[in-house]
């Protein structure tokens, strides 16, 4: 026995008090922590999860739907303006045609005024010429001479200067009427023009007013659905985290009250005193009065002497 390590036999004793207890019965082996803590834990991280990945999918739903409300309203103004623009393109195409036939008509009225005054200065030329050419004989034959067949001769003169003026009043006249109906044919072609296009106008406004209250109540739509979704997810939080809080507080009440009973009925200890055995002399039964001693001694215990 003097040949065992002092540090084996201690380690061999100290294994032999912690397998075995004074009534020959096993250590109770060291209690898990309670699957009930452990699950409350699990499912707070779960609950924070799901509210995480609710508030999550709330914001791209919104997104998404934020997206497809201002592409639809961007479309409906694109369309709205290209229909006005194809209608204006129309209006402004039937007044420049209007005002072309306008402008043929007076231009052909003042074609047939300027034909017609100038065939009348013609005859009234003509006339004087004839007239010239022949009043002298006229007057001769008639016995007139002198200054009567003068003052004729002038007369007719005079009469030819009077028709021409005449022809230019009407001419004159004629062509400041097809100027002031072609004037008044254009206003009124320009006023239905602008009455039109305002109207057009007006109603383009009126749409895109329209297409931007459809947005804007869209986009509350989206907004109430997303604080809603928010809230769902909040409320199905705040029902799992309590749940949760419950199972935790059940869990250490449980463990508390498993911990007061474990020691409230833990038996207490009979053991024999170990006797301390001098290798060197026999072996004598002798009660430990202190600590153990490592020099030449080994500490054996009455359940090894008795066995």
């Amino acid at each position: 026995m003097n040949n065992y390590n002092t540090n084996s036999r201690s380690a061999n004793n100290q294994n032999t008090v912690n397998k075995f207890s004074t009534s020959g019965e096993k250590s109770p082996a060291p209690q898990a922590a309670p699957v009930s803590a452990m699950s409350s834990r699990s499912s707070y991280q779960s609950a924070e999860q799901e509210r995480a990945a609710a508030k999550a999918r709330a914001a791209a739903e919104a997104a998404q739907r934020r997206a497809q409300a201002d592409a639809a309203y961007k479309q409906n103004l694109a369309t709205l303006q290209a229909g006005f623009d194809k209608e204006k393109n129309l209006m402004t195409q039937n007044y420049q045609s209007v005002i072309g036939q306008l402008t043929n008509s007076y231009n052909s009225g003042v074609g047939t005024v300027n034909k017609n005054s100038d065939g009348y200065q013609q005859e009234a030329y003509i006339s004087y010429m004839l007239s010239k050419r022949d009043m002298p004989q006229e007057l001769v034959a008639n016995g007139i001479t002198g200054g009567a067949a003068e003052s004729t001769i002038a007369g007719i003169a005079n009469g030819y200067g009077k028709n021409r003026n005449t022809i230019d009043t009407q001419r004159a006249d004629s062509l400041a009427e097809l100027l002031s109906i072609l004037n008044g044919n254009k206003a009124g072609a320009e006023r239905d023009y602008n009455e039109t296009l305002a109207s057009a106008q007006s109603k383009k406004t009126q749409y895109e007013l329209q297409f931007q209250n459809n947005l804007t109540k869209a986009i509350n739509e989206i907004i109430a659905s997303e604080n809603n979704a928010l809230a769902t997810a909040e409320r199905q939080y705040q029902t799992r985290a309590a749940a949760a809080r419950a199972a935790e507080a059940q869990a250490a009440a449980a463990a508390a009250a498993k911990k007061q009973s474990s020691s409230k009925s833990k038996p207490k200890k009979n053991y024999v005193e170990p006797t301390i055995i001098n290798v060197d002399k026999p072996m004598i039964n002798r009660p430990m009065n202190g600590p153990f001693r490592k020099a030449k001694e080994d500490i054996i215990f009455d359940y090894f002497l008795n066995k």
